[in-house]
C-alpha cells in the first residue's frame, strides 16, 4: 500500500519536468493524480486573462467532490527572464505565475482541505529562492515569496 492511497492529488505543470515526476511519485504511492499543463496553467494566470481564478476553482472542486480526502496538492511551475531586459509585463507574468498562482491554488484548495477534515499543499520552489543567480530577479522573488508564503498558511 502506498502512502497516498485513496488520495486525490493535484499537479500544477504537471506535464512535464518537475511536475511530471512529481506526479509519477504521487501515482507510485496510490494517489490519483490530477495534472494540468504548464501551457494550461500560463494561460489561466497570464495578468491579461479576466478568468484567472477560475481555473483554479474549477481544478480544486473535483477533488473535493469525490469523497476522498485531497492529497497534496503540488504546485509546479516557472519562468525567468534578466532583470534590466525584463518588461513590466514580464516581470508581473513570472510573478503572477510563481507566486499569485501558488495563492490562488491554496485560496480554493484550503476551504475543500478544512471541510474534509484535513491534507496537505505541498509547493516547489527553487534553489534560486534562497541564493542570488543572475536572470533570476523575478522568478527567485516569486519563489522566495512562495517560501514564506506556505510557512504563513502552516501556521494559520
Amino acid at each position: 500500500m502506498g502512502r497516498l492511497n485513496n488520495k486525490v492529488a493535484i499537479i500544477t505543470g504537471g506535464a512535464s519536468g518537475m511536475g511530471a515526476a512529481a506526479a509519477r511519485a504521487f501515482v507510485r504511492e496510490g494517489a490519483q493524480a490530477r495534472r494540468s499543463r504548464s501551457s494550461t496553467y500560463r494561460r489561466w494566470y497570464a495578468p491579461r486573462s479576466t478568468a484567472r481564478a477560475s481555473w483554479t476553482s474549477s481544478t480544486t472542486t473535483p477533488a473535493a467532490g469525490d469523497g476522498r480526502r485531497p492529497a497534496p496538492s503540488g504546485q509546479e511551475a516557472g519562468i525567468s527572464g534578466r532583470t534590466h531586459e525584463m518588461t513590466e509585463q514580464a516581470w508581473d507574468d513570472t510573478v503572477n505565475l510563481n507566486l499569485r498562482a501558488v495563492w490562488l491554488g491554496m485560496k480554493y484548495a484550503l476551504p475543500r482541505l478544512i471541510d474534509n477534515g484535513g491534507g496537505s499543499i505541498v509547493t516547489t520552489a527553487s534553489v534560486s529562492a534562497y541564493m542570488g543567480m543572475p536572470g533570476q530577479a523575478a522568478y527567485g522573488a516569486g519563489k522566495g515569496a512562495v517560501v514564506q508564503l506556505t510557512r504563513i498558511v502552516a501556521v494559520e
